[in-house]
């Protein structure tokens, strides 16, 4: 059963971006609410195949990953080493993020993954410079392209994916969208149908990105308003995002004048009661199943 949905969504159709705050199908739009059934909806077996892309799911493959969301080392005081953590790194633990934006996307749109999203081989303090998730939509022949945060303040997560749309260098993050696209055959056929090109066709990244791609980002976040602002229709003004500055910044980074594609930028974001307390309730939550999947072997 699809568990998100878009509780309230405001378009701003001379920028081509919408915005929207996502909430829990049948959970009250609480913020402790929220962050008291995610665990919840994060371990279900069918959410973590989905966010780690594992057709088999048993044993130590399933302890692995749930492995992911602990620290790799003893920690006596675990609430001791989240806050330093999140002090030393405001954007510890945004893997987290990372996979519900996936899990997001699938239960509003219907769109699907071309690669997983959550690397298990990663620690907790690890950073990459790809993109954070690969989603399609077969029916319309969309690609997207995910960035991910999970900050305790909304007005930064937000600000950190839009300057990472808009100003810093993303030719990484354009590079890794495109080979992992490639590399499954649903999103490559897309691709061909898009650019009208052979299957067996090479295809450079500034060809690639003459195509229509979204630009997904996603902000799980600790609340710090009443949370029927969030409904108020002029509330994302404050966030300055253009598609026009979005395609300078992919024509600087890609080093090529020719891009006549259609794109589009989807902010969303997800409010929880507190970032450091529902990362100790998912670490706790993958101990307790880790030591029940022990303690049935």
């Amino acid at each position: 059963m699809n568990r998100f949905e878009l509780h309230t969504k405001v378009e701003k159709e001379k920028i081509k971006t919408k915005f929207g705050v996502v909430s829990i199908r049948n959970i009250k739009f609480d913020s402790t609410d929220i962050q008291k059934i995610l665990p919840d909806i994060i371990f279900e077996d069918n959410n973590l195949k989905f966010m780690f892309q594992k057709d088999a799911f048993l044993g130590r493959d399933k302890v692995l990953v749930l492995k992911r969301f602990l620290p790799n080392k003893d920690v006596e005081d675990i609430t001791k080493f989240i806050i330093e953590s999140i002090n030393s790194n405001k954007t510890f633990y945004s893997f987290l993020a990372e996979g519900m934006l996936g899990l997001v996307f699938r239960d509003i749109y219907g769109y699907d993954l071309s690669v997983g999203i959550i690397d298990i081989t990663e620690t907790l303090t690890g950073t990459h410079t790809g993109s954070d998730a690969c989603m399609f939509d077969k029916k319309e022949n969309v690609l997207v392209l995910g960035e991910a945060k999970f900050y305790e303040s909304l007005n930064n997560g937000m600000k950190s994916v839009i300057s990472d749309f808009l100003t810093k260098n993303i030719f990484n993050k354009l590079d890794s969208f495109k080979r992992k696209i490639e590399q499954n055959d649903d999103s490559w056929k897309i691709v061909v149908k898009n650019l009208k090109v052979d299957t067996y066709d090479f295809v450079s990244l500034s060809d690639f990105m003459q195509q229509k791609i979204f630009f997904a980002g996603f902000v799980l976040h600790s609340n710090e308003v009443e949370m029927e602002d969030y409904l108020k229709s002029n509330f994302y003004d404050d966030f300055s995002v253009n598609v026009d500055d979005l395609k300078n910044n992919i024509k600087k980074c890609i080093e090529s004048d020719n891009l006549a594609s259609e794109y589009e930028i989807f902010l969303f974001h997800l409010p929880i009661r507190d970032k450091k307390t529902l990362i100790k309730e998912i670490m706790k939550r993958a101990s307790l199943i880790i030591d029940q999947l022990r303690g049935d072997g």
